[in-house]
C-alpha cells in the first residue's frame, strides 16, 4: 500500500506530513490553545494558511496590526469540515475549545524567517 494514513491524538501541534512544497499539521486542543491562554498572533508573508475544523469548536481570529500593536480583531467561528483560508500578510491566530481538532495546511518553507509574531497580553 502506497497511501499513508497519519493521525495524531496527543495535545497540541504536530507537523504530521510534509513534502518539498506543503506542510500538513494536526492540532488538538490543549490548555495553551484556549482564548485565555493564547499570547501570540502571527503573520506569514509568503504563504496563505488553511485551517480545517475536524472536530469540536474553534475560532479563527484576524487582527489589524499597526506599528506592532493590535488595533482591532475579528472573531470568526469555524465551521466543521470547511476551509478557512487566511491570506498571506494577514495577522491571525486560533482559539480552540476542549476536545477540538484542526488540520492546518501551509507551504513547507513557512518559518520564523518569513513570518512575524507579536506577543499579546490578551485579545
Amino acid at each position: 500500500m502506497l497511501t499513508k494514513i497519519i493521525g495524531y491524538e496527543s495535545k497540541g501541534f504536530n507537523k504530521s506530513y510534509s513534502n518539498e512544497e506543503w506542510l500538513v499539521a494536526l492540532k488538538n486542543s490543549a490548555p495553551e490553545n484556549t482564548r485565555e491562554a493564547v499570547n501570540i498572533i502571527e503573520c506569514h508573508h509568503e504563504t496563505d494558511e488553511i485551517f480545517i475544523l475536524l472536530d469540536g469548536k474553534a475560532t479563527v481570529v484576524e487582527a489589524v496590526v499597526e506599528n506592532s500593536e493590535v488595533k482591532s480583531i475579528t472573531e470568526i467561528p469555524m465551521e466543521k469540515g470547511k476551509l478557512h483560508v487566511i491570506p498571506k500578510n494577514v495577522w491571525h491566530t486560533t482559539w480552540m475549545q476542549p476536545h477540538s481538532k484542526l488540520a492546518i495546511i501551509e507551504r513547507a518553507d513557512t518559518s520564523y524567517d518569513n513570518s512575524d509574531f507579536i506577543d499579546i497580553d490578551s485579545l
